[in-house]
């Protein structure tokens, strides 16, 4: 079911989950208000689109409870508020995860979960409050192309493990409060563009950096 850029103003009802081979559901750039849908029984859904609305209270923690076959979720651009749930990363088959952006999170640190999600490609998460460390087990996530995590209150050090996934070809972590040295050893092969800047790094620029045949962009300070 895909309602994209429409006039849908209601929430969406629990019944629709009667569709029993759902498995696809997008009603991005709506108006639909209230708080996020009890949909936990769209046993097939693989793709959930709900950015650009005007949902609003805490996302549920029982959030993991959606399908086990979701792959792609995006609820950008709502109203929600509170934390963010660390029951995201039950999530095992999630390939793509946008939370970005005008969603007034609680300030608060990555949920340690999320680096659970191994077939996670694209993990958005631009101006979503997010503080502290980047978890230093992020290399575990071993899919991972995309990572935006810009325009945070990120601090401490990049992980030794980030630039050492071979299938990351985009990182963004400019405009935090990241800081020591970048780390020295980058064998992400994969890597196109790196974007590190305004924060407060320092020491060396990684001579791997020379290596990255593939890259198009590097801002690092």
């Amino acid at each position: 079911m895909q309602i994209p850029f429409g006039n849908i103003s209601k929430p969406i009802p629990n019944f629709i989950c009667d569709l029993k081979n759902l498995t696809f559901l997008d009603f991005n750039h709506n108006f639909i208000p209230g708080n996020f849908p009890h949909i936990y029984n769209c046993s097939n859904l693989e793709f959930l689109d709900l950015s650009y609305n005007y949902i609003d209270g805490n996302l549920p923690d029982e959030i993991n409870r959606f399908s086990s076959n979701l792959k792609y979720l995006n609820i950008t651009a709502n109203n929600f508020n509170g934390d963010i749930p660390n029951g995201i990363g039950g999530l095992s088959q999630l390939k793509v995860l946008e939370l970005m952006s005008l969603n007034p999170f609680a300030p608060q640190a990555i949920p340690s979960r999320f680096t659970k999600l191994k077939k996670l490609k694209k993990f958005w998460m631009t101006e979503a409050n997010l503080i502290g460390n980047i978890p230093e087990n992020i290399g575990n996530m071993t899919s991972l192309e995309f990572l935006d995590l810009s325009k945070n209150g990120l601090s401490g050090s990049i992980p030794d493990g980030l630039f050492q996934l071979k299938n990351l070809s985009i990182v963004y972590l400019y405009t935090n409060k990241l800081s020591r040295e970048i780390p020295q050893l980058v064998s992400s092969r994969s890597l196109n563009v790196v974007d590190l800047c305004n924060n407060s790094l320092t020491g060396r620029i990684p001579e791997d950096f020379g290596k990255l045949t593939k890259m198009t962009g590097l801002s690092l300070f």
